[in-house]
């Protein structure tokens, strides 16, 4: 690598590092809210209630939130935890999607 290639390299990690850090935040803070259960969100999500949901399901979701993603962005999130790269998120994927890695945090949320 060059110098070029290796600072680049090095701002992106300290950016993922950062990312990871206050998702993991936002995961704890979740699941330490005694009102907040994935099955509600997961419902929230689910209007037709198939029991999965595809990125067109996440973004009209979102979008009656009042948050409005970009397509690209959408499909990012879902193939990252459809375990079976079958175009849907399960309950279960959403719920590794939301899941806090701290085990205390992961144990209060289910």
């Amino acid at each position: 690598m060059n110098f070029d290639e290796e600072e680049h390299f090095i701002i992106a990690m300290r950016e993922l590092i950062h990312l990871e850090r206050e998702l993991e935040h936002e995961k704890i803070k979740l699941a330490n809210m005694t009102d907040f259960n994935l099955m509600d969100a997961f419902m929230m999500v689910d209007y037709h209630m198939k029991k999965w949901i595809t990125t067109t399901d996440l973004r009209e979701a979102l979008e009656d939130f009042g948050i409005f993603p970009h397509k690209e962005d959408v499909c990012l999130f879902l193939r990252q935890f459809d375990q079976d790269n079958d175009g849907r998120l399960q309950y279960s994927d959403f719920c590794d999607a939301f899941c806090p890695k701290d085990r205390l945090s992961a144990q209060v949320l289910n």
